[in-house]
């Protein structure tokens, strides 16, 4: 009578079927709930025993037969109270790695993972990815045109961080205003740097390669503060080929220019 809004309450089928008819009949031997449920025995047997951990039953002896009653409906609220709570920390945790478990989500193809991160503390999340793989690093890059806060975390916290781990860093810079201080650092911050000229080369975001992974950082200032991640051995591959290649093209402009 009540099996569908039993099974839209969070009861399995079977369980509701065997609610429903305790609801109905009161206290019932098992063997009569097995008669009107039309269930195997041994299905019964687990799914009073099911209602029972739930406390939506309990069970008595009667002239030595063992039977089952309903215990009030109310134990449906609880029971759908604590589902939610569970379904909601089933989605935090799931929040907090999903991402991750995008990155290893690996197909037959080999498809590439990827990762997006939003925001000051997701533009971190991808620097700071560059420091746990610990390798070295490849990158291309402008320094003026960036979020305040953003160079202030790179200037006085991420540059020092890689510089202690000890992860040397390549970085093909388009000259700005702010090249020279940045080329200043290199010594103290492990990074060789060349540069090219600006003006043929628009350089908006930041493009990293390291280990298998290929980051691209928006961190403009008048941007969104966007970070992707990119692991993928293929893609990572042929892009520092394609650095390799523009690291050789590089050096002409820089002896050139600062010679």
């Amino acid at each position: 009578m009540y099996s569908k809004t039993l099974k839209e309450s969070g009861l399995k089928d079977k369980e509701a079927i065997v609610y429903d008819i305790l609801l109905e009949q009161g206290i019932l031997p098992v063997l009569d709930i097995i008669k009107k449920s039309g269930l195997k025995r041994g299905i019964v047997y687990k799914t009073l025993y099911d209602l029972q951990n739930k406390g939506l039953a309990s069970q008595l002896k009667i002239k030595k037969k063992l039977h089952f009653r309903a215990e009030h409906p109310y134990k449906l609220s609880e029971l759908v109270e604590e589902q939610l709570k569970e379904a909601q920390n089933h989605q935090l945790t799931l929040q907090t790695y999903l991402p991750q478990l995008i990155t290893a989500f690996k197909t037959t193809d080999n498809k590439p993972g990827v990762k997006i991160y939003e925001g000051i503390n997701g533009i971190k999340e991808v620097y700071n990815d560059t420091l746990k793989e610990g390798k070295e690093i490849w990158a291309i890059l402008q320094t003026s045109e960036v979020d305040p806060k953003v160079y202030e975390w790179l200037s006085h916290t991420y540059g020092k961080e890689r510089a202690v781990a000890n992860i040397w860093a390549k970085v093909i810079v388009a000259e700005d205003a702010k090249t020279k201080t940045y080329i200043s650092k290199n010594e103290k911050e492990k990074r060789e740097t060349r540069v090219v000229p600006k003006e043929k080369f628009p350089i908006g975001i930041e493009v990293d390669i390291y280990s298998s992974k290929v980051a691209f950082i928006n961190f403009h200032k008048d941007g969104d503060l966007v970070g992707i991640i990119v692991q993928n051995d293929l893609i990572a591959n042929t892009m520092r080929a394609m650095f390799t290649l523009a690291w050789e093209k590089a050096d002409d402009y820089t002896k050139t220019n600062h010679s």
